[in-house]
């Protein structure tokens, strides 16, 4: 695992930067008002210290982490969880954030664990509505509408 650390760490730097060094054409902000590049630059330093704080803890650390089995039933639910936001990915503009969404969130809680329909209909339609509500109507920014804009 200590070598998986590692390779973690230096991948997190490496987008960190990336990030960090894409933003530099945004504009800066004015009247101590933060521009576009103030987020992405926050969070690309975040990373990078967070990456070289593992890479730092994995190269000083003399005691190998315990394996990881890639196969027991905790990493089958991580693959299947991946895969369904894949496909909620490839989908997201062309159905839109609206619908999709919540039929992402109903899924995934269901198939983690809870067994009341409506409950989790009820979550998954609030969680999409307040962050919908905080990208549309706070910051401004606009999320696909995909098939109900046509």
């Amino acid at each position: 695992m200590k070598k998986g650390n590692i390779v973690s760490g230096c991948i997190v730097i490496f987008i960190g930067v990336y990030v960090f060094f894409m933003t530099a054409g945004f504009p800066e902000g004015s009247n101590n008002v933060p521009g576009p590049a103030f987020f992405p630059r926050i969070l690309a330093i975040i990373a990078i210290v967070l990456g070289a704080i593992l890479v730092v803890q994995a190269l000083i650390n003399k005691a190998d982490v315990e394996k990881i089995n890639l196969h027991d039933e905790n990493a089958k639910k991580s693959y299947i969880t991946m895969g369904i936001i894949a496909i909620y990915l490839i989908l997201f503009n062309k159905i839109g954030f609206l619908l999709l969404t919540p039929l992402l969130l109903f899924i995934l809680i269901r198939f983690y664990g809870m067994k009341s329909i409506w409950k989790n209909a009820v979550i998954s339609i609030m969680v999409t509505s307040v962050v919908y509500g905080v990208f549309v109507s706070l910051l401004s920014v606009p999320l696909p509408m995909g098939i109900l804009m046509n």
